[in-house]
């Protein structure tokens, strides 16, 4: 909890994109995060208030 920070995000803002190499977990604390696919326009997801992502590049898992 010690190493928890906040961070904002703006509408069209990219938090992360396909092949970045993971190093953090991200908790939504409100609004949403839309995820499309490469070509920027076909939405796949979209997670709000206390969605979890990222968590599984937090764990020491080789290969990852």
């Amino acid at each position: 909890m010690l190493s928890l920070r906040l961070a904002v995000y703006s509408p069209g803002d990219f938090v992360c994109r396909k092949g970045d190499i993971g190093k953090e977990l991200y908790i939504i604390k409100s609004g949403c995060l839309t995820v499309v696919a490469e070509n920027g326009h076909t939405v796949l997801a979209t997670l709000g208030a206390g969605s979890v992502f990222g968590e599984i590049s937090v764990l020491d898992i080789s290969g990852r």
